[in-house]
């Protein structure tokens, strides 16, 4: 046993007890009866199983002791057992039999008038619990429930109607469960008349309902019930409000059951069209109105809905009392709330040929009550006379009291129209009814209509009609009732919009909603225009305007342009401050604009009386086109309508620029609009408490162009023409002085951002029009429109980056590029900005259109401002560092092309220096991918160039060409830098270029570079630059254009000769070599004759540098075994081109021309090659020597010691001269004069620093006809030897005797002395190796040399320097040694140098010893004729004897002091000579020793004769030695 069932049994066994209690003394009966039982259920409690049905099945006599405590009417012992039967109900303890004698009871007790309340509770809970209530059991529950309602207690009727209304509830509740357990319905019903009692086709619970609805109709009616025996009356109201709720709650029965249905068509329909009375009086209205018209099934009484719903329309018109018109406009609005319902109306009614308009007329009759309401004085009286306070004139209660109600409620919600005031009362959520007036139907008298009440009622059922529109044609596309109500709150049709694509979706339903529109846009138009002018309510003006939306939403979704146009039309009326007119200003399809009057004109005006008459209203208002608007974008979707539908509807773009302009709202940068902040700005007129509204407006006008992205191309297409006509004409009215307007181009930038995935749609058009607004004259307008362009290029390209459509790409960029062709500044600005953002942003992204790249940063000019060029460098640098291995090869022309144009541009040094330096990385890269390109550009060569070499060679001429350029850049910077690294990157990638491209580089790059930079300097003057205006200092050095240029000479012609040293190999392979060597000497011949030293030196020095060509040395290696006659003819011909040159430098640097110097006012060295320059010049010569030293002939001598000379001579000015002196050497010569000395040293076949001997030895070697040279080579060499005793002449050319005296006195020729004596020394060497030569012996050189030797030897103590004449005894000494053996014929010149020697007295000045050496010196003479001449005199011709013995005779004269010696060897030289001998002695000729006795004689014959004349003067003193 469960503890429910032993709960029940406690209690029961406990109720027992109480009852047995309560009667034992009284009622005997009663208490055996509760005894029997106690027994009973005590027994059954004892048994472990089946004891409740035991309980069960003896029902009877369970419960009669409680019947019988019933009847007793005691009070106590009823309510105990009333209790005790409620609780067996609840167990269900309770059979038919038990049911029948507890209903028989309560009958009793009803009568009685005793506990009726109880009697309801377990009359309620015995239908409720158990189903054993049928037939005329049920019926006689139903009765006594209606007799307790007819009680004048108020507690027991109202409890009664509570009971019944569940009681009728239970009857249907059960039909419904009985259907749904049934097998199968009856088909046919058996209907008869409803006084016919006859056998139905239904189950015991649906013919329970089916009677007592039946007798409730008969009851209404005023007839006796058939089945409700005993029921004789039912207030009428009580019985509608049930037979109101069956209905409502209940359809499918009176659906599906026939006898339901005949019930509906034959008894309630007649019902209501009879108490439809036109003189009803208001208690007898009751609820008849909702009744059959709620949720009808059309199919069964459509004739009868029709003229239900045509009395209830008839109820609005004016003469009726209000009371009847508000109850019909709340029946109304609950029609409005539901969908389905509207949708049948029009179904059975609007669609059909003959029928009533229902849904047509109900929106009319709403419509015409509205206007009603406003329409003046009828309106007002008529209210008046019903309530007093409905309707108020609002002057009139204003000027009677200030302070009234009516006056305070314009502050309120409300209505205000021509000066009637209405006000608003509690708007009904939408989509809900909550009448007020229904609810009071059971007052017996009219109740007071608020105020405006009636007026909001017909507002909310308009626009729950719309909604209801709205909700019915979402859910028959989507189905879903979430999706559907959110949509319809939110004031959108998102499901709709999903349509455009689906057009078979609403194919079957189409023509319905066209005919919901049809019949309900003119009543709806009417009465929503007039509320919303009327409206001061911030929340009513927002209701009317989503209804406006939704509603023009529709009708462009079905096409139906009228409808759509109306109220398209109507909102811009609205949207506008009142006489604010528009106007049609040009051609009709393109735009609309207001008066210009209005515009720009009256503005203040208009804007006051905005701001004053409708304060509240218009605040809302002037968005409703951009609200409607928003949602009516789907008009295009399913196909292509009238240019007048949405935003392309010339009064609604108009309407919309107007508001802009009224509003003062101002365009940003991503096409919204926003309000200008600040006080000082007086053409916006919004007022503070405007002001905080604005930014709605703004988001509401950009929602409504974000709306666009659910329009069709077609449709998209169209509002972008639109937009562009407006914006044309905007660009025209700017043009005649009126304010720019950019309220089209904000709106086309914003719709074609939200448009971006369909660029091709409309990409043409906007960006045409957008490029054509760009090159306008209005700044304002100019900037916007190409800032807009290059927005949308950004945004598609960040959309475009995840699709990878290079074809959109390329699209982009080329309308991007077309901004080049537009010379306004400003523009061109905003472009390089933009580009340089998409390229920090996308550039990874890029694919093929980075030529279109380049042509945009390319454009640019020095005519552009510096911060436009800088911007555009910018993106260069970017794309050259970052993003070169992401291009095509293909691009590297065009990118060497704009990096080269960025190092020409003028306007900032440092973008010019960092362009070369991007050249340097293009060079890397093309190197680092040099396989990778030639492989890529193969089949592209005739794009680029038409010679016979690779493109990918074409593009190293091409970025060589490009730095050449700039290396003759007016910026010395700039030429500093391209030089350095044209040449570093020739040096360094050099080795990739074959010989073909070598030949183009050097014809077409470096050769025409050499001749750029070697005529640019002479058409520049020599100014001095002003440091203090450049803002730094310069070296003196460089503080000329001059100098400045210098440089760039000396850095040019050293960059191509290093690459010819580099690559010299290569050059060797060229046909045109030869030429390319000749023009290369003549470029350093031309520089080396600068008159700028610097460039002069370093053409020198690049002189000397080619030298070390392998390709051109290779010649001088074997000079003995030189087969190839190919290879010898092509070495003579380099070298002797170099010698050439050699001379030609040699000789105009060595030549001075007296008309330069005598005219060079001061400058003198400008004139004068300098000392450095003659020794980088002159060391150029032992390296010459070496390579075409074996070719050399006696000319080539000549040359080379004229040369020599001349450069020895080459005066120098006193403020060089201390600066040559102290470079001298420890023997006091001279760097010049050194490196002389070795150029003689080369040619005389001597060893030197320079040359080492073996090589020396073997080009002298090869020399042909070396010993004919030799006469000449020591001819030259004595003009040096001389330099120490006669003072050298500058080298200058004179023409006339004028401009000898004006040459400088200060010039003065460095001291050769030294030199001179050093070339003594080589006269002796080289004679030394050559004397024995038979050129030597037979052109007298020796007589030369004794000759040249004679000068400082003549001079002797009169030479410049006592070591010269000293040397030059002992070089005498030293050739005679050398020459005599083999040569007697100069032997009468060393006799006339003998003469001069010693004809020239010592000067007092000399000290004893150098006397003793001096004397020493000339014995040694002595000696040497005695010993090494006359020992020959044999040989010796007479003439030479005699002389020599009249010498030898006047120098043994001893008058001289301090010469004893000297004389006493001269004497005994003659006296050794004067004895004669034989053969084998000093001499054997005989004339010799008669020469030497007669000077003997003679000498003694003068002693003698000074003896005896000294002697005589001497006296007594004796005589000297």
């Amino acid at each position: 046993m469960s503890d429910k069932v032993k709960k029940f049994q406690d209690t029961l066994l406990a109720d027992l007890r109480s009852l047995a209690s309560e009667t034992k003394r009284r009622h005997a009966a009663v208490k055996e009866a509760a005894d029997s039982v106690w027994e009973l259920i005590k027994n059954c409690s004892n048994k472990k199983d089946n004891s409740i049905d035991e309980v069960l099945s003896r029902s009877n006599d369970v419960i009669q002791p409680f019947l019988l405590g019933c009847n007793t009417k005691n009070t106590k012992i009823t309510q105990t057992c009333l209790s005790s039967i409620n609780r067996l109900i609840t167990f269900k303890v309770v059979t038919q039999t038990s049911a029948t004698k507890i209903v028989n009871v309560l009958w009793l007790l009803m009568e009685d008038g005793i506990e009726e309340l109880k009697i309801l509770q377990i009359l309620l809970a015995l239908l409720t619990t158990t189903t054993v209530v049928h037939n005329d059991l049920l019926a006689k529950c139903i009765v006594l429930s209606f007799k307790l309602y007819s009680s004048k207690d108020l507690v027991i009727s109202n409890t009664a109607a509570a009971t019944i209304r569940q009681i009728v509830c239970i009857l249907f509740d059960r039909v419904l469960a009985e259907d749904a357990q049934a097998d199968q319905l009856s088909s046919e019903p058996i209907l008869r008349s409803p006084t016919d009692k006859c056998q139905f086709s239904l189950q015991s619970c649906a013919l329970d309902a089916y009677m007592f609805f039946q007798d409730l109709c008969s009851l209404i009616n005023g007839e006796p019930p058939i089945w409700a025996v005993g029921l004789s009356e039912m207030t009428k109201a009580f019985g509608l409000e049930l037979l109101e709720s069956t209905l409502m709650q209940n359809p499918q029965i009176f659906i599906t059951h026939p006898e339901f249905s005949f019930l509906l068509k034959e008894r309630i329909c007649s019902l209501v069209i009879k108490l439809f009375s036109p003189s009803i009086k208001y208690r007898q209205v009751s609820q008849p109105s909702s009744l059959a018209t709620e949720r009808p099934s059309f199919a069964i009484c459509v004739t009868e809905c029709e003229i239900f719903l045509s009395i209830l329309i008839k109820f609005l018109d004016i003469d009726k009392p209000l009371w009847q018109r508000t109850l019909a406009i709340e029946v109304l609005h609950t029609f409005c709330i539901q969908e389905q319902l509207l949708r049948s109306f029009c179904e059975f009614y609007d669609m059909q040929e003959h029928s009533t308009k229902i849904f047509k007329d109900i929106v009319n009759a709403l419509g015409g009550f509205i206007q009603n309401a406003f329409n003046g004085s009828s309106s007002s009286s008529n209210v008046a006379n019903v309530n007093n306070t409905a309707v108020v004139s609002v002057s009139q209660a204003v000027t009677s009291n200030p302070t009234s109600s009516v006056g305070s409620s314009l502050q309120q919600g409300g209505f205000l129209y021509r000066g009637l005031w209405i006000p608003l009362s509690v708007r009904p959520l939408p989509g809900t009814a909550k009448p007020i007036y229904l609810d009071m139907l059971d007052k017996t008298e009219a109740p007071i209509i608020m105020d405006g009440y009636p007026l909001t009622i017909a507002l909310s059922s308009l626009l729950d009609i719309i909604k209801s529109l709205t909700l019915l044609m979402c859910h028959d596309v989507r189905g879903s009732s979430s999706d559907v109500e959110a949509s319809a709150d939110a004031g959108t049709l998102t499901g709709i919009y999903r349509l455009a694509d689906s057009q078979e979706d609403v194919d079957n339903n189409q023509k319905l909603w066209k005919e919901m529109i049809s019949s309900s846009w003119c009543g709806l138009l009417a009465a929503m225009s007039l509320l919303l002018d009327a409206s001061i309510d911030e929340g009513t003006t927002e209701a009317l305007l989503k209804g406006f939306q939704q509603y023009t939403s529709m009708s462009g979704l079905l096409q139906l342009e009228m409808p759509r146009d109306a109220f398209i039309t109507a909102l811009c009326k609205a949207s506008l401050p009142p006489h604010y007119a528009l106007t049609k200003s040009f051609d009709s399809g393109k735009t609309w604009v207001a008066d210009a009057s209005l515009m720009h004109v009256d503005k203040l005006e208009i804007y006051k009386c905005f701001t004053t008459l409708c304060p509240y209203t218009k605040r809302f208002s002037l968005l409703i086109l951009m609200k409607t608007s928003d949602n009516n974008l789907p008009t295009r979707m399913s196909s292509r309508s009238s240019q007048s539908s949405g935003l392309n509807s010339p009064t609604t773009a108009a309407t919309v620029t107007n508001l802009t302009l009224i509003l003062g709202l101002t365009p940003t940068k991503s096409g919204s609009l926003i309000h200008p902040r600040g006080t000082d700005n007086v053409a916006v007129l919004v007022s503070a408490s405007v002001a905080g509204e604005v930014p709605i407006v703004a988001t509401m006008l950009s929602r409504l162009f974000e709306s666009s992205q659910y329009l069709s191309s077609e449709a998209l297409l169209e509002l972008i023409e639109a937009l562009t006509n407006l914006s044309l004409y905007n660009v025209d009215a700017a043009i005649n002085n009126h304010e720019p307007c950019l309220f089209a181009l904000a709106k086309l930038l914003e719709t074609t951002l939200v448009n971006i995935k369909r660029l091709n749609v409309y990409w043409d058009n906007c960006s045409d029009h957008l490029l054509q607004v760009s090159n306008h004259s209005i700044n304002q307008m100019r900037i916007y429109a190409c800032e807009s362009l290059t927005t949308l290029v950004r945004t598609a390209l960040d959309k475009q980056q995840f699709d990878n459509d290079i074809i959109v790409q390329e699209i982009l960029f080329a309308t991007l590029e077309k901004m080049s062709s537009i010379t306004f500044p400003d523009v061109r600005q905003v472009q390089l900005s933009s580009l340089l953002q998409l390229l920090n942003t996308f550039g990874n992204s890029i694919k093929n259109s980075w030529l279109t790249i380049l042509r945009i940063i390319g454009a640019i000019s020095d005519k552009h401002s510096e911060n436009l060029i800088r911007t555009a460098f910018q993106c260069l640098q970017l794309v050259i560092t970052d993003f070169l291995p992401t291009m095509s090869f293909r691009c590297l022309p065009d990118c060497i092309i704009v990096t080269s144009k960025f190092g020409t541009q003028q306007q900032d040094l440092n973008l010019s220096l960092t362009s070369v330096g991007l050249l340097w990385n293009i060079a890397d890269y093309m190197s680092s991918n040099y396989n990778a390109i030639k492989l890529e550009l193969n089949e592209c060569i005739s794009e680029i160039t038409r010679s016979n070499y690779s493109v990918d060679d074409a593009l190293w001429v091409k970025l060589f060409a490009c730095l050449a350029e700039l290396c003759v850049d007016p910026r010395p910077a700039v030429r500093k830098s391209a030089g350095q690294t044209l040449f570093s990157m020739m040096s360094a990638h050099g080795s990739l270029l074959d010989t073909m491209v070598w030949h183009n580089v050097l014809w077409q790059v470096l050769f025409p570079l050499l001749d750029k930079v070697k005529n640019f300097p002479h058409i520049t003057e020599n100014v001095k630059i002003n440091t203090s205006e450049a803002g730094i200092l310069i070296h003196h050095s460089r503080d000329t254009v001059e100098k400045q240029w210098a440089e760039t000479q000396v850095l040019t012609l050293a960059g191509v000769t290093r690459i010819f040293n580099e690559h010299n190999q290569i050059f060797s392979k060229m046909n045109e070599f030869q030429r390319a060597w000749v023009l290369l000497l003549e470029h350093i011949e031309c520089s080396a004759m600068s008159t700028n030293s610097e460039v002069s030196l370093a053409s020198l020095k690049c002189f000397r540098d080619i030298f070390n060509l392998e390709s051109v040395s290779e010649g001088s290696k074997q000079y003995q075994d030189r087969n190839d006659a190919e290879t010898e003819s092509r070495y003579v011909s380099i070298w002797s081109n170099v010698w050439r040159v050699w001379c030609n430098i040699g000789r105009s640097s060595t030549k001075i021309s007296g008309e330069l110097l005598s005219n060079c006012k001061g400058k003198v060295n400008d004139i004068l090659p300098s000392q450095t320059f003659l020794i980088t010049f002159l060391k150029v010569f032992p390296l010459l020597y070496i390579h075409f030293g074996a070719r050399f002939v006696t000319n080539d001598i000549q040359q080379t010691m004229n040369i020599l000379y001349d450069a020895v001579r080459i005066p120098v000015t006193p403020d060089n001269l201390p600066f040559v002196l102290s470079s001298a050497n420890k023997d006091t010569i001279t760097p010049l004069q050194e490196i002389v000395i070795n150029c003689i040293r080369c040619l005389c076949n001597l060893s030197n620093d320079d040359i080492d001997s073996s090589t020396l030895n073997a080009i002298n070697s090869c020399q042909k006809g070396r010993s004919l040279m030799y006469p000449t080579l020591f001819t030259e060499l004595l003009r040096f030897t001389e330099l120490a005793s006669i003072p050298p002449k500058p080298p200058v050319a004179f023409e006339s005797d004028t401009q000898v005296k004006n040459i400088p006195t200060a010039l003065s020729v460095v001291n050769c002395i030294s030199f001179s004596e050093l070339c003594i020394g080589i006269t002796v060497s080289m004679y030394r190796a050559t004397a024995c030569d038979t050129t030597v012996m037979k052109d007298s050189v020796l007589k030369h040399i004794i000759k040249s030797l004679g000068i400082p030897l003549g001079l002797k103590y009169g030479c410049s320097s006592q070591s010269t004449w000293k040397l030059a005894f002992q070089s005498l000494q030293e050739i005679l040694d050398i020459g005599l053996p083999v040569t007697q014929s100069e032997l009468e010149k060393e006799i006339e140098v003998l003469n001069q020697l010693y004809n020239r007295p010592p000067p007092p000045s000399l000290s004893v010893s150098e006397y003793i050496t001096h004397e020493e010196m000339d014995v040694k003479v002595v000696t040497l004729l005695k010993d090494k001449i006359l020992s020959q005199a044999h040989i010796l011709p007479y003439e030479f004897l005699n002389q020599t013995m009249n010498l030898l005779k006047h120098l043994s004269d001893d008058n001289l002091p301090l010469r004893e010696k000297f004389a006493q060897s001269c004497f005994e030289t003659l006296l050794s000579f004067s004895l004669s001998k034989d053969k084998s002695g000093y001499t054997n000729r005989q004339d010799l020793s008669n020469l030497a006795i007669t000077s003997m004689l003679e000498r003694c014959l003068e002693v003698l004769k000074k003896y005896a004349i000294d002697e005589r003067l001497s006296g007594s003193y004796p005589l000297s030695k």
